[in-house]
């Protein structure tokens, strides 16, 4: 019987995919705490952006695997990871602007989007570069 699927890799990818879901939502988190202060957890904004958390977090990572970060090559350059890495951020940075102001989310302020673009290139690039090299 042949194995279709290796169980370390398997095991491997979802601790990547779990790893890349808390560090976008770390990204986002930073990215109020940036934009409106210490107390940011109180306000409004936050509270919206709590209630499409799911979303906005699974079409992130959608993002990532459209733009082949889950699969596994041995001789990636890290310039070609990085270049993925801004597309799907990018990509999913416009997507979480639509599903914010679809589901009426409007108090999610675009400052916030950008800052979240910027963090998660710059966390999703150091945790890779730094997991590439440890693996």
């Amino acid at each position: 019987m042949i194995r279709i699927f290796n169980r370390k890799t398997d095991i491997y990818l979802l601790c990547t995919v779990i790893a890349d879901a808390l560090v976008l939502l770390l990204a986002d988190i930073n990215a109020f705490r940036i934009h409106l202060g210490r107390d940011f957890y109180y306000s409004r904004n936050f509270v919206d952006y709590f209630s499409v958390l799911i979303f906005i977090i699974s079409f992130k990572l959608l993002c990532l695997y459209i733009f082949q970060l889950y699969k596994k090559e041995k001789f990636r350059s890290r310039f070609l990871t990085l270049t993925f890495i801004i597309k799907a951020t990018l990509t999913s940075s416009i997507g979480m602007a639509l599903i914010a102001y679809s589901f009426r989310a409007d108090a999610i302020p675009r400052m916030v989007i950008l800052y979240s673009w910027i963090l998660s290139i710059i966390y999703l690039s150091a945790w890779r570069f730094l997991t590439k090299t440890t693996v």
